[in-house]
């Protein structure tokens, strides 16, 4: 389901003429964050996100991820550390 939500907005952003996108996403117990890098965002900040989770006892973070479109066209597969360009 990943895969199919980042190959769509990589479209949509191609489309439009942008090179790169950036997102917000709420992530609790570290879940998220590895699995974003994974599919080639990179985590550009962190920060605590006071949400009624949070009262619950179950802190959340806010991460904030940019994803630079492949130059190819096609889905990229990568992590933050890439050497590719």
């Amino acid at each position: 389901m990943a895969r199919a939500l980042v190959d769509h907005i990589d479209t949509r952003c191609r489309l439009a003429g942008h090179g790169a996108w950036y997102g917000e996403m709420n992530e609790r117990h570290g879940s998220r964050a590895g699995a974003l890098e994974r599919l080639g965002a990179t985590i550009v900040s962190t920060a605590p996100n006071h949400t009624l989770s949070d009262l619950l006892g179950e802190p959340v973070r806010r991460l904030t991820l940019v994803r630079r479109l492949p130059a190819h066209g096609g889905a990229e597969v990568g992590g933050v550390g890439s050497s590719d360009p």
